[in-house]
């Protein structure tokens, strides 16, 4: 077995990587780039293609690697690039918290799936506004169950829930806030499987569903039916050793199930109700 270059090996730890966040992958890109900006320079940017199309759903992702591929076509200096894709990444981050206060004007219990960093600092921020959260487990990696216990450590209420009980957390639950992996042109969120389900019934339930994100989410020039089609994963993430299972890690929910999505520039209505 021919053993991988270090640049190769360093590719396949961020393809493979299926826990880390939009943010942090990122940053983890930025460093790679960073790392090999001295490298064969059509091999970083056929890297790049390639990583662009493997993380479809990750609006930030995506736009990060567009920003470093016309970096490199233009001669930049990749470490300057990404410390200023870093820089605004935090600065959009720590304005949207801002901009979010309104739904916390009264304490309310909150729904959510899925582990996002952003629903994390703002449920910290305004955890003096909140009686619980009711927080989906997500199948098939977990991420809700990891993030039930991250904020339990942090000091809120948090009940776990199994995916098949979101019509409980919609019940009980006053709003959902869930993240955006990305936002297309006309409205549509594209967030962990599960979300339409969750949005659908908390709709049904007449209550409001936000998303939480950055400008540097969103891809203007997709729609729900132009999107590319999300990656299959392994069956045996679902106990399954053949094939006969579907697991995508990502959705679309349409605009009219989303009352708002709050980003550096406010909250942006969607659904009028």
């Amino acid at each position: 077995m021919t053993s991988l270059t270090p640049i190769e090996a360093r590719y396949e730890e961020l393809v493979r990587d299926n826990v880390s966040g939009s943010s942090d992958l990122a940053v983890k890109l930025c460093r790679f780039f960073e790392e090999f900006s001295t490298s064969d320079q059509q091999k970083l940017k056929t890297i790049a293609k390639s990583i662009y199309a493997y993380f479809t759903g990750m609006g930030l992702v995506r736009n990060t690697l567009l920003e470093l591929l016309t970096a490199l076509e233009n001669d930049e200096d990749i470490a300057v690039k990404c410390q200023e894709i870093q820089l605004r990444m935090n600065s959009q981050s720590s304005t949207a918290l801002e901009q979010i206060s309104p739904l916390f004007s009264r304490r309310i219990s909150v729904a959510t799936i899925s582990r996002s960093s952003q629903v994390s600092s703002a449920l910290v921020k305004y955890s003096d506004r909140i009686r619980e959260v009711y927080v989906l487990e997500s199948r098939p990696m977990l991420e809700g169950f990891y993030f039930h216990l991250e904020l339990l450590k942090k000091g809120l209420r948090s009940i776990l829930l199994t995916d098949a009980s979101m019509g409980e957390a919609c019940r009980m639950a006053d709003l959902c806030l869930v993240g955006c992996d990305s936002l297309l042109g006309d409205g549509t969120l594209i967030h962990k499987a599960g979300t339409l389900p969750l949005f659908s019934t908390m709709h049904y339930f007449s209550k409001c569903n936000y998303a939480i994100g950055l400008g540097m989410k969103e891809e203007r020039n997709w729609t729900m039916d132009t999107y590319p089609e999300f990656r299959e994963h392994p069956c045996n993430e679902l106990g399954l050793e053949d094939g006969s299972c579907w697991n995508r890690y990502f959705e679309k929910v349409p605009y009219d199930l989303i009352d708002g999505v709050c980003t550096e520039t406010g909250i942006r209505k969607y659904n009028t109700k």
